[in-house]
């Protein structure tokens, strides 16, 4: 008892701290909430700590007695032995006890909810029946009057001897239909409910069904349109493929595979240039003849005559360092296939538009960077040949527009010579190696340079060319064709859910043809009541 005082005084006067709150709350004190509130006290009322370690205040102190009762002989123990008997033999039992005869209720009153439920709804049975016949949500004048007659039935067993009944139901809807009578008010709602029916509900419904058929004429419309993107857009992605000549089975392999044809096309113009070995000639004699054999010191066209020497599978590398490299790496081509398709509607560039190249010619000898390797490997771009390299392909088109052009002007000058010409031509002594070229040999030459150039510029090849020297330009490429695949998809499932709302909106047009034809018939059924009555 001491122990239970001391505890009620030491509560009332307890630090703000959350954790002696929750300690406290709704709990029965004992020994072992008196050590945790130690605990907690010596944190809050550590500033009254003295150097020999003892608490100058009296709440600390309070709590740290209680807590020295408890041990002096075991009280402690004897008290939790005693709580928990207390819980075990009552608490626990009471309250399943509780919760048992809460759930016997709860059962009880679900059962009586339910008969209630079914009597209401069996004594309204026969009437709602009725006012369902009628076809119109509002109760008026002349459905009271036919419950009134169904009751009459139902209700028979309350009728006295003088004609009244007991039933409440009974008398509650007769009163109404006195009260309707009174003032000939059942006329007054009749007239309102006719005029909200034909001036609003019946022309609001008509208009739904009206645009209700818009709408699904408008889904025909896209849905039809969608058919017809989806097929073209199908024609579009076999189209390309046929561009590309692949099938389309494996993207990223198939344009790779296209790069096979490169090697023999290489080989094809470098023989085309070797071709022009006379021409080339021709060029160098006309030079050193022109500069009275103290030409420059500039080599004539290097990179054909490098063709011509090497072969097409010269790299790039050795144009610039003048030796074989030891090793060639080239730029990886392999790229993993994604499944991620993208919506875009980018065009495919195959390089159909005229190649246009700089009016003026560009060798690039100041701007192209010649990084040495010191291992003497081929790698990324100088690992590539001399025409699969963009740069050098283009200087390769250069030197040819040059030798083109040089003929184009020989040409000029052999044709227009004018009497002074003739004079100064039978003084001058040319070489016979530029005086036997005729103009008709130079003609033949200029076909052969033009031919060159044509396949050279062939833009399927140009297309070829761009994919061999650049791997992103090959995932590029794939996830565009992928793009134009997947429209025809995405059509398809466009269509498909103008179908859906079309179904939907037709099965809303029906419910609202069938709602007008039940107000239509209630108003029939009304406006002949009321004639009726009138008569």
């Amino acid at each position: 008892m001491v122990i239970r005082e001391m505890i009620s005084a030491a509560i009332q006067d307890m630090p703000e701290d959350e954790r002696i709150v929750q300690l406290l709350q709704g709990s029965y004190i004992n020994y072992f909430h008196c050590v945790r509130i130690v605990d907690i006290l010596k944190d809050t009322e550590q500033d009254t700590k003295n150097f020999l370690g003892y608490y100058s205040s009296r709440r600390m102190n309070d709590w740290m007695q209680i807590e020295q009762l408890y041990k002096k002989g075991n009280v402690y123990l004897a008290e939790a032995a005693q709580i928990l008997q207390r819980m075990v033999q009552y608490e626990i039992p009471a309250l399943k006890k509780q919760i048992l005869k809460s759930d016997q209720i709860i059962a009880e009153c679900e059962r009586k909810a339910s008969d209630y439920a079914k009597q209401a709804i069996e004594g309204k049975k026969q009437y709602e029946k009725e006012l369902l016949k009628m076809g119109i949500k509002d109760i008026n004048y002349f459905h009271c009057v036919r419950i009134v007659d169904i009751l009459k039935d139902t209700e028979q067993d309350t009728k006295n001897f003088l004609g009244y009944y007991s039933s409440r139901r009974m008398n509650d809807w007769m009163q109404i239909e006195q009260l309707y009578k009174k003032g000939n008010v059942y006329l007054a709602e009749a007239a309102q409910i006719l005029q909200r029916m034909v001036q609003y509900e019946i022309p609001a419904l008509k208009k739904q069904i009206l645009k209700s058929d818009q709408i699904i004429a408008e889904c025909e419309r896209k849905a039809s349109d969608y058919a017809k993107q989806a097929v073209e857009g199908k024609k579009q992605y076999e189209k390309e493929l046929l561009k590309m000549g692949i099938k389309g089975v494996n993207l990223r392999q198939e344009i790779i595979a296209l790069l096979s044809d490169l090697s023999p096309f290489q080989h094809e113009i470098v023989n085309l240039i070797r071709l022009l070995n006379e021409p080339m000639h021709y060029y160098e004699h006309f030079r050193s003849y022109q500069h009275q054999g103290r030409e420059p010191a500039v080599e004539l066209l290097p990179l054909c005559r490098l063709l011509m020497a090497r072969g097409a599978e010269v790299t790039v590398y050795e144009w610039k360092n003048g030796s074989e490299p030891t090793r060639i790496e080239k730029p990886s081509l392999e790229v993993l296939a994604r499944d991620e398709v993208k919506d875009a509607d980018d065009e495919i560039d195959f390089g159909d538009d005229p190649i246009s190249y700089k009016d003026e010619i560009d060798f690039g000898d100041s701007d192209l960077m010649i990084e040495v390797v010191g291992d003497e490997k081929a790698r990324d771009s100088d690992a590539l040949t001399v025409l699969e390299n963009p740069d050098t392909r283009q200087l390769v088109y250069f030197e040819l527009r040059e030798l083109e052009k040089f003929l184009e002007t020989r040409r000029m000058d052999e044709i227009t010579e004018s009497a002074s010409d003739i004079y100064i031509s039978g003084m001058e002594d040319r070489p016979a190696t530029v005086r036997k070229v005729t103009v008709g040999k130079i003609d033949d030459w200029l076909k052969e340079v033009s031919e060159v150039i044509n396949k050279l510029c062939d833009a399927q090849k140009a297309h070829l060319f761009r994919m061999r020297s650049s791997p992103q330009y090959v995932e590029e490429l794939a996830e565009k064709l992928e793009q134009k695949r997947s429209l025809q998809g995405r059509y398809e499932k466009m269509q498909s859910l103008m179908f859906e709302k079309q179904d939907e909106v037709r099965n809303n047009a029906q419910k609202a043809q069938i709602q007008l034809n039940e107000v239509c018939e209630a108003t029939k059924t009304l406006q002949k009541e009321v004639s009726l009555t009138l008569q």
